[in-house]
């Protein structure tokens, strides 16, 4: 609230002040009261009033304000009403226990709703520990009964049952994180093996260069991300297929970069690969694409801090970047 909007709000009020200080004015004269008698009656007459006018606009103002700053600090906090003190002014106070009253009911329903999400996440992660048991019961038949056309289509299964759990567990993955020392090059033979028969029927040849370096991380939820990047390589991939691990160490965070050599991603697609349920041009023509692996990747990546990067051109492949930052870097520009 400003002054000047205070003012105009008032200006009726103001007016009839005015009015009845020439009145007073008047009356005073008319019996017999000098000038500056009834000057002076008249003036302590307007300082009382500017007194009460400058006392009643700080405590509105103040009250105000505090319920500004309580509504901005809601965008991005679950803050109380409570935290704003009650005003002393009656106007104030029917707006003070309305805001309370509607600030009861939204934390309520924030309540129901942390609670059905709770109750969806466990279920789901439940549902996906339950359907591992027919999963490795199916591979386990598969290696003694093989067949390839089975076991690709397997393989995609486990792959979207993965993304299942992580995407139940993003919203709560300060329960499950645990960040500890890797090796690049330990965890990228770790990725390289678990999908070796899916690089080897795809005819992918791997470089690796600069591994020898340790991140702050989490194992479990980086090799989530990891794979999603190569699945999406053997998805896209062109002739002769290739993909690159390369480390980068820089003053302020390591660097991974994922390269292949494969379609490519058109530039009207490229913003737009982290966002959910995308799947672009090349996946609409391949129809292999949920559009969910790369948001996944990019939720887990901020709420572990890391920074990610896609960089490509049509036909001439893509590059994602992982930065690992070490102190207070967290973006893939700081050099």
């Amino acid at each position: 609230m400003k002054i000047g909007s205070y003012l105009r709000d008032r200006i009726p009020l103001l007016l009839l002040m005015l009015i009845a200080s020439v009145l007073s004015y008047v009356l005073l004269r008319g019996t017999g009261c000098s000038r500056d008698a009834a000057l002076f009656v008249v003036s302590i007459y307007a300082l009382m009033l500017l007194v009460w006018v400058a006392i009643d606009f700080v405590r509105k103002f103040m009250f105000y304000r505090d319920i500004d700053r309580w509504l901005w600090q809601n965008q991005g906090e679950n803050l109380p009403a409570n935290r704003v003190d009650r005003p002393g002014f009656a106007e104030g106070q029917v707006l003070y226990d309305a805001v309370n009253r509607l600030d009861m009911a939204r934390q309520e329903a924030l309540a129901r709703h942390a609670q059905s999400s709770r109750e969806y996440r466990e279920y789901i992660e439940s549902w996906v520990h339950e359907i591992k048991t027919p999963l490795a019961s199916a591979s386990l038949y598969l290696e003694n009964h093989p067949n390839a056309r089975l076991e690709n289509e397997l393989r995609r299964v486990e792959g979207y049952v993965s993304q299942v759990l992580y995407y139940a567990r993003a919203a709560s993955l300060e329960k499950d994180f645990r960040v500890r020392a890797v090796p690049l090059d330990a965890l990228i033979r770790a990725i390289l093996k678990k999908n070796s028969l899916l690089l080897i029927e795809a005819g992918f040849s791997v470089v690796q260069q600069g591994l020898d370096a340790e991140v702050l991380t989490d194992a479990a939820w980086l090799e989530f991300v990891l794979v999603q990047i190569v699945t999406n390589a053997v998805k896209y991939r062109a002739q002769a297929p290739c993909i690159e691990f390369i480390g980068e160490r820089r003053p302020h965070a390591v660097l991974l970069r994922v390269r292949d050599n494969g379609v490519g991603i058109p530039s009207q697609d490229l913003p737009h690969v982290f966002d959910k349920s995308f799947s672009g041009e090349n996946g609409r023509a391949l129809g292999k694409s949920t559009g969910m692996g790369l948001y996944i990747a990019k939720k887990l990546c901020d709420k572990m801090g890391l920074g990610i990067q896609i960089a490509s051109e049509r036909g001439q492949g893509t590059c994602v970047t992982l930065c690992f930052p070490l102190g207070d870097a967290y973006n893939l520009t700081k050099s």
